[in-house]
């Protein structure tokens, strides 16, 4: 597509690239991140598709302290940012999602760690005054934080934008989800978001979790998963649920056209089959984090033909009962 990728480092003071170029970041920041820059993050062009066209980090072998930055951003296009931790901090390394519309943000999932030592709020804070700044956004952009599910490695992040001006913080609850989003037969009918300009289709996905939802956005035609579907171990806590949902996901699939598949973490290798270790801090040949529509497709008809829960592995995830 033709992008040129800046790979620049977040310090104290700013982000400073080979051309003492210098984009302002907060003096709060006290994390050192990576941030990979795509030359449509400064121009407001909209890209068809997102660019996945990056390694991202996966643990070191000794985890020495400072050795792996406790966050890697990436400028995915220009107004969608994905946003990894470190498994050297936290061996979930979850993937955190940020996409822009012209009046909301909407933030999905916030991480596994708390402000110390992962300041999330700073980054987002940063991004979307950028953002605003380069689009000449007239009303501040209010920000949605909601999550694919309320489980800790995904909400850890919370109270870090409670009280934050403009902001909401979804709850993690059933009832809380339904209520905002407005959910009308929940888990069987989805709900759209508009963020201005930018549609995004919540589907209901309980199974792995009560209140698990995926998103779909409509412009880029991703679906993201959270722990529902991604390149590691399902695990499933109603299995009756769970069926259900990936199934209500191939039938929306077929009313939407998906590019990619991104859920919340990567734990498998590439591999065939295989999968690292529970806790592993060091992934150095991990899968991509993007699956595609026939990995939905196969992890459907796996559970159709599977009466009781039990291990499945497949060549991109296991199902783990």
């Amino acid at each position: 597509m033709g992008r040129t990728i800046l790979v620049l480092t977040l310090i104290l003071m700013g982000v400073r690239c080979a051309h003492n170029e210098t984009i302002p970041i907060s003096e709060r920041q006290r994390a050192v991140a990576s941030i990979d820059i795509p030359q449509s993050w400064r121009t407001s062009t909209k890209f068809d598709e997102l660019n996945l066209s990056l390694k991202w980090r996966a643990g070191t072998p000794d985890c020495r302290p400072g050795e792996e930055d406790v966050m890697q951003v990436h400028l995915a296009s220009s107004d969608t940012v994905m946003i990894r931790g470190s498994k050297c901090h936290n061996y979930e390394a979850p993937f955190i999602h940020l996409l822009f519309g012209k009046r909301r943000v909407l933030l999905l999932d916030t991480g596994a760690m708390g402000a110390e030592p992962f300041p999330l709020r700073q980054v987002i804070d940063d991004l979307v005054s950028d953002f605003e700044r380069r689009e000449k956004v007239e009303v501040p952009l209010q920000l949605i934080v909601a999550h694919t599910h309320g489980h800790g490695d995904h909400v850890s992040g919370d109270e870090q934008f409670r009280g934050r001006p403009n902001t909401v913080v979804v709850g993690h609850s059933v009832e809380e989800v339904v209520k905002f989003f407005g959910f009308q037969d929940w888990p069987n009918t989805s709900v759209s978001l508009d963020l201005g300009d930018r549609v995004v289709d919540l589907i209901p996905t309980p199974g792995h979790e009560a209140s698990s939802i995926a998103a779909y956005d409509r412009g880029y035609r991703n679906l993201y998963t959270g722990d529902t579907l991604y390149p590691g171990r399902l695990y499933i806590s109603d299995f009756a649920a769970y069926k259900a949902s990936v199934q209500r996901l191939v039938n929306f699939s077929k009313q939407y056209p998906v590019r990619y598949i991104l859920g919340a973490h990567v734990e498998m290798s590439n591999e065939p089959g295989k999968d690292y270790p529970i806790g592993a801090t060091y992934q150095p040949n991990e899968a991509p984090l993007e699956l595609r529509l026939e990995d939905l497709a196969n992890l459907n008809q796996i559970l159709l033909h599977m009466q009781i829960p039990k291990l499945h592995r497949a060549n991109h995830f296991i199902v783990s009962p």
